[in-house]
This record gives C-alpha cells, sequence and structure tokens, in this order.
C-alpha cells in the first residue's frame, strides 16, 4: 500500500511540475513577444513575474481555503504546517 502512495505521489508531483512548465513557457513566450513589438523589457519583465507567480501559486490558494471551510481542521492544520516548513527550507537564489 506504501509503495502506491509513493507511486501515485510521483504521478502528481510530476504532472504537477509539467503544469508549471507550461505556464512558464506561455508565459515566457507572451513576454518575449512584447519585448519584440517594442514594449520596454524592464515592464514586460515586471509583469512576466507577476503573472507566473500568479498562476503557480493560485491552486495552492484555493486548496487552503477549502481546507480551511473543512469539517476537519487537521486537514487545513496539516497544509499549514508543510507550507510553513516550505518557507524555512527554501533555496537561496543563485546569483
Amino acid at each position: 500500500m506504501t509503495q502506491q502512495k509513493v507511486n501515485l505521489a510521483g504521478e502528481t508531483i510530476h504532472a504537477y511540475r509539467q503544469q508549471g512548465e507550461q505556464l512558464r513557457q506561455e508565459e515566457l513566450d507572451l513576454a518575449l513577444a512584447r519585448i519584440e513589438k517594442g514594449e520596454q523589457a524592464e515592464r514586460v519583465m515586471q509583469e512576466f513575474a507577476h503573472r507566473l507567480t500568479q498562476k503557480l501559486l493560485h491552486p495552492t490558494s484555493i486548496m487552503l481555503r477549502e481546507a480551511a471551510k473543512s469539517e476537519d481542521p487537521s486537514h487545513f492544520e496539516q497544509m499549514q504546517i508543510c507550507l510553513n516548513e516550505t518557507f524555512d527550507k527554501r533555496r537561496k537564489t543563485k546569483k
């Protein structure tokens, strides 16, 4: 049973990463097209970062809201713990 859960998690993680990559590529294509049309690169990059961040974080925000509405408070609490651990373990930006 545990191996099945691990396999399912792997499939879900793979699909999640593919979705993120697809969003990144769509937003990058849009940004590059805008720059080619002569829009200010700095403004385009600011909007690119904002749009991509919003699209990546939106599903998690929805899940957190739904978990908070749940009859079982432990679901939200577990998500909150995992999210806080993610913040604590955040990778440092490469320069």
